[in-house]
């Protein structure tokens, strides 16, 4: 039965959710770790400066009481509670209790409004309520700052006035307006008085208490109350803690014990936590005292995060906590803040301790972010999985990078993002797709055949993250729920940072056919080209699929003209390898594999600090600035010279100059190849240890990839690093070199490709030779199984500072010994310190049950992969990954989303995504109807890709990405057909199939003059050399091309004058073009003019 209550026509029902933090907190903040960095003792938490809004108080009305003759007993009785009759609430007529409790009523019912019925009191015996009128009634007037707080300390007193019968619809009513008042008091800005947010803390204060005194009337006398009596007993006896302590005394104390005694108590605390149920039974309040007294903070967050993870099983549903959970979440979160201002009014010791206080209060903060970025990401992943890509968007900006810092500190929550990445590519590599049938083999999520989720098993993912915990020490080890919620936590951020929807868009492509698939809406706005255009032959018949051939075989010559050398790979994961390179045409990528990336991932690099050897931990973008890597943030002396100088209209003499003076300057700023090369790889050639994890970030890097401005020996440099990187792959992460080899075939390599299919037939098996289903063979799913735990052992090792290679993580997996030696402890928390305590330095760590030897066989393959990849990373180097080539090395344990900014991801998800979608729904309305396009429209439609693309990725990476599909279009509308390759094609085209005489003669028979005509007729559209030279110059105009000095004077490649050159539009060619068209023009009227006069002479 639902209760609801009507307060000045608002209701209040009792309900499951409370109202969530939902924006960064202030006076505190999350650090890369998910720990707390707090205010500076002292400082206030008001928020001063900025734009704020004044809260405008609307006219409160307190509610009237009637003044009339007063109701009776029964008549009130009826009234506070709803019972048929008077014995339903006091007990059977004549008995003591009823008289008892009739006069209570009686008297209470006589209050006024000055006089309000005080807060009642519940006996033990019976459920007798009784009313104590020695205590100060709760005074709703009080609260006259801000009319929320008068609102909701209105609603209060008239659940104090009511009695329930069910106690648990109180406890409900009190939970939501801790929640609303919460939601007032964290949003920054929302209250800016000093009196309304006195008002609000007294208020706090009220809720607290009373929810409190709900919790414990019910848990009093009980089991549960029992068990946390026998607990503290237990506690207090082991330190010696006299009865009737103080709680100073007793913090005295707590601070006082040694490091051994803490770890006992930590572990009596877990022993009796690990037997209860947070989400489905309520919590004793003096259990969760009696953590906070004894400062064991890993128990508390123990128990919000099975709180907040218990709704994360229904993926497809919205997240709800059930009723108990929400009711114990806010004990929890309320006595952490009701402790830290008992210390910081100095209640607890008799003197104000403000630095405990600030770390409670930042606790407090914590589990409120934690349990909002949970719910958030749940009902994000939910529109993801859904295929709502619209809710998607309007959903990414309640994330912020706190939401993603506490989720991430989650344990192994790491490992399975990066163990998820893998097996996606496994499969990928493996089936050529990635479907529906083997994405339910990887995360145990299953689809009907429209699409939708019908229910979940356990899928790979999981089962290798449960080898991996249970190689682990015993003590380390994680409880089912604690599996479960890693699980679900890791898969759901790397599908809301689109890294999911990014391989299955190049995994899938036409051959997918007219089958849904998993995250179909994301991933069409990544590869809309392959997943629309050609997945369903968009204007097949009208030219659009040609014109798509032309502009991916541009794509290629790209490649090469920018200086990428041919890499000799026929095929890669599962796809042509030049079918998978083209899903990458728009360069459309996730929060991941973009340029963001270099902010929230970090290495580990010596040298950066000169105060000491020891390795730094620094942003991937913070180390290319350190190594002046980063050409585009250095102030050379002439760029603003040549900025300012540029628009004067200077003539090309002198432009020429100062781009030679720019140039000489760039060269001394930029690295040489020579530096290039020392930055990554040592004299061997191979790359330096310290890289020794997110390698498949490092391969994205622009300044390890080819530039078309890059001299020859800058090329070999950039070539030489990105082989370094796959040779560290080849050796210290064999598990994703498997899939990338899977399958491969070389062009023109017989040797190779059969050690190729050596290694295949021994990874997977034909189940089926009707479908051709693989599945793993025995010897492959016992050796993946091995190196995905070797792989994170490795990544742990790493994390925690010490560097690790596979080798040396496959000898601690097969004899089962635990990591040994300390090295660099994870990046710090705080700048305090006595926050969370640190793991007990020297405590003695429990041993695996067992090694995993490697059989022979296991050794066997584990080297052909290794041998076999490293011969091929010179081929590796010249691909052109679409996105990360791997992930599974990433260190997510140190990755901090606060450094790319507070709005990255809603800027990413929001509008970049929107741009994308954008950019390339223009491409294609573009090739819907190519040839029916005017030049204007045609200029109209490149010109918001560019604009669409340009606003994520940066107008340069724009226009390089729309310049072979600007290039395509002009070949299919030019006059004369394509530009021909070879030389000798180019001049005879020029000469004949370009010329007016030709072209004019086809008109007349009605004959097609360009690719646009043959395939819609006489009146699709054919442009000459003058119309494609007044094309590029307003393409020029609108920024869809550029010349080689931009308006900051920065030289870059030279789109407008590449173009020009390609169609024969400059200077001489004009003038050929002119002599050429003029000959037949002359001709034609010498002809008339001859027939005019013949005519003449005859008349």
């Amino acid at each position: 039965m639902k209760e609801q209550i009507q307060f000045n026509n608002v209701a209040i029902e009792q309900s499951n959710n409370v109202v969530r933090l939902t924006s960064q907190p202030f006076g505190s903040k999350l650090g890369r770790e998910g720990g707390i960095f707090m205010s500076e003792p002292g400082q206030s938490e008001i928020p001063t400066g900025g734009k704020q809004k004044p809260v405008v108080n609307r006219p409160y009305k307190p509610i009237e009481h009637s003044q009339s003759v007063p109701p009776t007993p029964e008549e009130k009785a009826r009234q506070l509670q709803g019972a048929e009759t008077i014995q339903e609430l006091l007990g059977p007529l004549g008995t003591p209790e009823f008289d008892r409790g009739a006069k209570d009523l009686a008297e209470a019912a006589a209050g006024t409004p000055e006089q309000p019925m005080v807060k009642e009191k519940r006996e033990e015996s019976k459920g007798v309520v009784a009313y104590n009128q020695g205590e100060p009634p709760f005074d709703p007037t009080r609260f006259t700052a801000d009319s929320r707080l008068q609102e909701i300390a209105e609603h209060y007193r008239e659940i104090e006035f009511r009695t329930f019968r069910d106690p648990t619809q109180r406890l409900g009513l009190i939970n939501d307006l801790i929640g609303r008042l919460n939601n007032i008091r964290d949003r920054r800005g929302e209250i800016v008085d000093s009196e309304a947010i006195n008002q609000a803390q007294e208020l706090a204060g009220n809720l607290r208490a009373g929810l409190r005194e709900a919790m414990d009337s019910l848990a009093r006398g009980g089991e549960i109350r029992t068990r946390t009596d026998r607990l503290r007993k237990n506690i207090y006896d082991k330190l010696d803690i006299p009865e009737g302590a103080t709680q100073g005394e007793i913090k005295r104390i707590i601070t006082g014990i040694t490091p051994e005694m803490r770890s006992e108590l930590a572990n009596d605390m877990k022993r009796h936590i690990r037997t209860l149920q947070p989400s489905g039974s309520q919590l004793d309040p003096e259990l969760v005292d009696l953590i906070i007294e004894t400062e064991n903070y890993e128990s508390l967050e123990y128990i919000i995060n099975r709180i907040i993870s218990h709704p994360l099983e229904a993926e497809t549903k919205r997240y709800a906590r059930e009723f108990y959970g929400g009711i114990n979440f806010s004990l929890i979160t309320e006595s952490l803040k009701g402790k830290a201002e008992d210390l910081r009014t100095g209640i607890v010791t008799g003197e104000a301790e403000e630095r405990p206080s600030l770390f409670l209060e930042g606790l407090y903060r914590k589990f409120h972010t934690l349990e909002a970025g949970t719910e958030f990401m749940h009902n994000l992943n939910r529109t993801v999985v859904m295929g709502a890509e619209r809710e998607f968007v309007g959903l990414a900006p309640e994330m912020i990078p706190d939401h993603f810092q506490v989720l991430q500190r989650a344990k192994h929550v790491p490992a399975v993002m990066r163990i998820f990445d893998e097996e996606l590519q496994r499969v990928m590599a493996r089936d050529s797709v990635i479907t529906a049938k083997n994405y339910k083999e990887v995360t145990g999520t299953i689809f009907d055949e429209e699409g939708g989720v019908t229910g979940a098993i356990e899928g790979s993912v999981e089962k290798l993250l449960r080898a991996y915990n249970e190689k682990l020490p015993a003590s380390e080890r994680l409880d089912e729920w604690e599996i479960k919620w890693a699980f679900h936590t890791g898969r759901n951020l790397l599908n809301i940072t689109i890294r999911t929807a990014e391989l299955i868009a190049h995994s899938s492509g036409a051959q997918i056919g007219y089958k849904s698939f998993p995250q179909e809406s994301i991933a069409k706005i990544i590869d809309q080209l392959d997943l629309l255009g050609e997945r369903f032959g968009v204007a097949q018949e009208a030219g659009g699929i040609q014109l798509l051939h032309m502009i991916k075989a541009n794509f290629h010559r790209e490649k090469e003209h920018h200086g990428w050398r041919e890499s000799g790979i026929k095929t890669i994961l599962g796809k042509n390898r030049k079918k998978f390179e083209e899903t990458g045409i728009l360069n459309i990528t996730g929060v991941f594999s973009s340029w963001r990336q270099n902010n929230i991932l970090f290495l580990n690099v010596p040298g950066v600090n000169h105060a000491t050897d020891e390795p730094q931990r620094i942003s991937i973008e913070n180390f290319l600035n350190y190594n002046n890597l980063k050409i585009g943030d250095l102030d050379a002396q002439n760029v603003e010279m040549v900025r300012k100088l540029s628009r004067l209209g200077l003539n090309q003499q002198m432009i020429q100059e100062l781009k030679q003076e720019y140039d000489k300057d760039r060269k001394l700023l930029r690295v040489s190849p020579q530096a290039l090369r020392g930055i990554f790889i040592q004299e061997n050639g191979e790359l330096r240890s310290h890289f020794n994890h997110s390698l498949g970030a490092l391969l994205r890097l622009s300044e390890v990839t080819p530039d078309e401005k890059d001299s020859r020996s800058m090329l070999d440099a950039k070539r030489a690093v990105r082989i370094a990187i796959w040779k560290k792959i080849a050796s210290d992460n064999p598990l994703a070199m498997a899939s990338i080899l899977y399958g491969m075939e070389l062009d023109g390599n017989e040797e190779l490709n059969n050690r190729l299919k050596a290694i295949g037939n021994s990874m997977y098996i034909t189940k089926n030779e009707m479908t051709g289903e693989k599945e793993d063979t025995p010897l492959w799913a016992k050796l993946r199984e091995k190196l995905t735990v070797a792989q994170e052992i490795r990544m742990r090792s790493i994390a925690e500072g010490r560097d690790m290679s596979f080798d040396e993580a496959l000898t601690q997996l097969q004899s089962g010994t635990p990591q040994a030696g300390e090295g660099l402890p994870p990046a710090p928390v705080s700048g305090e310190e006595g926050l969370i305590p640190a793991p007990i330095e020297g405590a003695p760590i429990e041993k695996p049950s067992e090694g995993a030897k490697l059989s022979a066989e296991e050794v066997k393959l584990l080297e052909q992969i290794r041998n076999v990849g490293k011969r091929l990373v010179g081929n590796l180097a010249e691909v052109r990954f679409p996105s990360n080539p791997i992930m599974n090395d990433v260190l997510f344990e140190t990755a901090d989303y606060s450094e790319a900014g507070t709005e990255f991801y809603k800027r990413r998800t929001g509008s970049d995504l929107v741009s994308f979608y954008e950019g390339g729904g223009g491409l294609t309305q573009l090739i819907s109807n190519p040839g029916a396009l005017t030049l204007d429209q045609a200029k109209e439609i490149l010109g918001k890709v560019v604009k669409s693309l340009g606003d994520p990725n940066g107008l340069e990476s724009a226009q390089n990405d729309v310049a072979p599909i600007l290039e395509g279009y002009i070949d299919f509308t030019r006059e004369g057909g394509p530009i021909s390759q070879g030389r000798l094609g180019q001049i005879v085209s020029f000469a004949f199939k370009e010329g007016m005489l030709v072209n004019g003669v086809k008109r007349v028979f009605r004959r097609p003059t360009s690719l646009a005509q043959k395939y819609i007729g006489p009146f699709g559209s054919t442009h000459n050399i003058y119309e494609i030279r007044n094309f590029l110059d307003q393409a020029l105009q609108a920024e869809i091309l550029r010349k080689g000095i931009n308006e900051e004077g920065r030289i870059t490649t030279d789109l407008y004058e590449r173009f020009r050159k390609k169609f024969k539009v400059k200077g001489f060619w004009m003038f050929l073009a002119f002599l050429r068209d003029m000959f037949p023009i002359a001709a034609a009227g010498f002809l008339v003019k001859t027939g005019e006069e013949s005519a003449t002479t005859k008349t």
